[in-house]
């Protein structure tokens, strides 16, 4: 039997909690999404497809919940993100926080955030990704890097401050939605520019 999500959307509702899985989000902006698609990537052979453990893109959250059990915090309606769970999981011996983004429901972006490794773990974790979908270049451990499969489906690697491993859906209206996102961004700021403006106008 699914698990019905929104019944534990409220449980988990307390305002520190709230602010700390706000500001774990990453990306904080879709944008990085375009710069993952405009960027050079490595073929994955063509009878390998990039997958976030049992997932299909475009799963309902009931089937996520079913398959990864239930989120330890549910964020509604951020960005282009309608819906995001988290968890916390222990992968070997790395502590990883986990998020699951939904566009409407179908479910788009996966990302581990791994934190306080070494530079050597995180080559270590690099080097079995990268042996797992059949990409052998020492080369690409020293750099961040991105991975895409037949389906244009990209596994994108993000090392700075924070260790994040990231799981993109490449179906196009994944990319129609963060070209939206954008426009809709840049209307609001230049709208919000000339209130201000205004504003300032009408007092001097």
């Amino acid at each position: 039997m699914a698990v019905k999500y929104k019944q534990y959307v409220s449980s988990y509702n307390s305002v520190n909690r709230r602010e700390y899985y706000q500001k774990s989000i990453f990306p904080e902006s879709p944008s990085l999404f375009s710069d993952m698609w405009n960027s050079e990537k490595n073929k994955i052979p063509d009878d390998l497809s990039i997958v976030f453990r049992d997932l299909i893109f475009g799963s309902i959250p009931e089937t996520v919940a079913d398959i990864l059990g239930k989120p330890r915090f549910v964020i509604e309606n951020h960005g282009l993100s309608s819906l995001i769970f988290f968890y916390k999981e222990r992968v070997n011996n790395h502590q990883v926080l986990v998020q699951v983004h939904f566009l409407g429901k179908e479910f788009f972006y996966a990302g581990y955030t791994f934190r306080d490794e070494s530079n050597a773990e995180r080559k270590a974790i690099k080097k079995v990704l990268f042996e797992k979908y059949s990409v052998i270049n020492s080369a690409l451990l020293e750099r961040q890097d991105h991975l895409e499969d037949r389906d244009k489906n990209i596994i994108s690697i993000r090392d700075s401050v924070n260790f994040n491993i990231i799981y993109l859906w490449g179906d196009d209206k994944i990319k129609n939605a963060v070209s939206q996102n954008a426009y809709s961004l840049r209307f609001d700021k230049e709208r919000e520019k000339r209130r201000k403006y205004d504003d300032l106008r009408s007092k001097l």
